[in-house]
């Protein structure tokens, strides 16, 4: 059977993550309730977009790749301006977040190389005219020719 991601929706959803957190960071928030679970939050960012990524390289399934790439693109820059503003100690949250700075700046340099990666699959399925250059792959037409199983 073939298991289906829901690119749009998951990209939605961390994305209002991203923007959650980093509206959270620029808070005077206690650090003995929170210090944990803004770690755990970026963690759980990275893995979820470094999976998305891998996703779309990986993918025989060409439909739509380019608009997922784009959207995880945009969340991908979106995480590393969060970060960045952690890391240049422009918000107030940085502060309980000193101890972390290495691994911090470890995983933005990390999603920095995907930035790079991203761009040179999207300049890749451009086709020369500029127009997105999708077809389908051999496996589409397999799964959209084969009959249906229930008949």
């Amino acid at each position: 059977m073939i298991s289906i991601i829901h690119y749009e929706d998951d990209i939605f959803y961390l994305t209002a993550i991203v923007k959650r957190l980093s509206d959270g960071v620029k808070l005077e928030l206690d650090t003995s309730l929170f210090l944990n679970k803004v770690l755990e939050e970026i963690a759980f960012l990275s893995r979820s977009i470094e999976y998305f990524m891998d996703s779309l390289k990986s993918t025989k399934l060409k439909v739509n790749r380019l608009n997922y790439l784009k959207s995880v693109y945009k969340l991908n820059k979106l995480f590393v301006e969060l970060l960045n503003s952690v890391l240049t100690e422009q918000v107030p949250f940085s502060k309980n977040l000193k101890n972390h700075f290495p691994h911090l700046a470890g995983l933005r340099d990390r999603h920095i190389e995907h930035e790079t990666a991203v761009k040179e699959a999207l300049h890749l399925g451009m086709g020369p005219s500029g127009q997105e250059h999708e077809v389908l792959s051999e496996e589409e037409y397999k799964i959209l020719l084969s009959p249906d199983e229930d008949e």
